[in-house]
């Protein structure tokens, strides 16, 4: 996405339909199917079949019903279901991430009390049915539009944040992005992301982001500087690494959440860096890489500045662990 975001963005290159459909399919797809994935986790790990996660998460994503971006701007019409003197609107649920989590716990729960009652010589057959018709009726008509309710909240705050000036809704976005991504919400923005490069030709929210993994990055290196186990300095190594490529969830889970503080040292180094950022009001001509990728997207300028981000937040971040956090060997 970042790739494609450089080429058609940055450097000005109209890709043919072809080109722009077969890269669709490359890097939107898991960001659109992200629901399968998130009910098929979500059902293994409340005890039920992954499988039917995956049915289920298919089926909040069926193209009988309309795409919920579509309906959103007005290019498509919900599917209306009248209940009880109330109409409900019910859409896909693409990209979304509370409803999908919330359907694979429910649809672990509705599995393990079918299987008590449901006749073993039947289980094979009825359980499945009962467990997918149940939760999605309860998903879709029901939880799943008050749960999108809930996202579009909180994508309205973030974009009401970035709009404060004086580098203020940088500071807050920065400090507070990661605190989604424990809980997977932060593929919200990416809508916001797409919508902002469409309407301005530039992704202003991409070093704001970029900070937050970078204070992330600095003090997982922080806390791997701690240690006297060679073993436990290369599997930290390993799992910091990934950051310098925008990939934070390695060394936030396996060293900087674990510990608390180290996290949310991070959490001020990237509330500094996207201080900084939202200051010098830089923006990526694209969308979907940060980090060292990311420095393809500003070659038409704001790289220096982008660095600057990214080397502040590192650096906070690496330099209050070092302070701050003892770390028990």
């Amino acid at each position: 996405m970042g790739l494609r975001g450089l080429i058609v963005s940055g450097f000005g290159v109209e890709l043919s339909p072809q080109l722009t459909t077969l890269s669709q399919v490359l890097t939107d797809t898991a960001f659109i199917f992200i629901p399968v994935l998130v009910t098929w986790s979500a059902m293994r790990v409340f005890g039920g079949n992954p499988v039917l996660g995956i049915v289920l998460g298919l089926m909040l994503v069926a193209p009988q019903l309309a795409n919920k971006w579509d309906v959103a701007f007005g290019n498509a019409e919900a599917l209306m279901i009248p209940f009880f003197g109330f109409e409900i609107a019910v859409t896909g649920l693409q990209s979304s991430i509370l409803p999908a989590v919330f359907m694979g716990w429910f649809a672990a729960m509705v599995e393990k009390t079918s299987r008590k009652y449901v006749p073993e010589v039947l289980d094979l057959i009825l359980t499945p049915f009962i467990t997918l018709l149940v939760s999605l009726i309860a998903g879709l008509v029901f939880v799943g539009p008050l749960l999108l309710g809930i996202e579009k909240f909180i994508t309205d705050i973030v974009v009401y944040f970035l709009q404060i000036p004086y580098g203020i809704g940088g500071l807050i976005y920065g400090g507070a992005i990661q605190f989604m991504a424990v809980t997977g919400m932060h593929h919200t923005i990416v809508p916001i992301t797409i919508a902002m490069v469409t309407e301005t030709g530039f992704d202003y929210i991409n070093p704001l982001g970029t900070a937050a993994i970078a204070g992330q990055f600095g003090a997982a290196m922080a806390v791997m500087t701690m240690q006297t186990s060679k073993v436990k300095k290369s599997g930290m190594f390993g799992a910091a690494l990934p950051a310098l490529f925008g990939i934070t969830e390695p060394a936030m889970f396996a060293v900087t959440l674990p510990r608390v503080k180290p996290f949310l040292y991070g959490c001020v180094g990237g509330a500094i860096g996207g201080c900084i950022g939202a200051i010098a009001g830089i923006g990526s001509a694209g969308t979907g890489a940060t980090m060292l990728p990311g420095m393809l997207l500003y070659l038409g300028g704001g790289l220096g500045m982008y660095v600057v981000v990214m080397l502040v937040a590192a650096l906070v971040a690496f330099v209050m662990t070092k302070l701050f956090y003892k770390e028990a060997n």
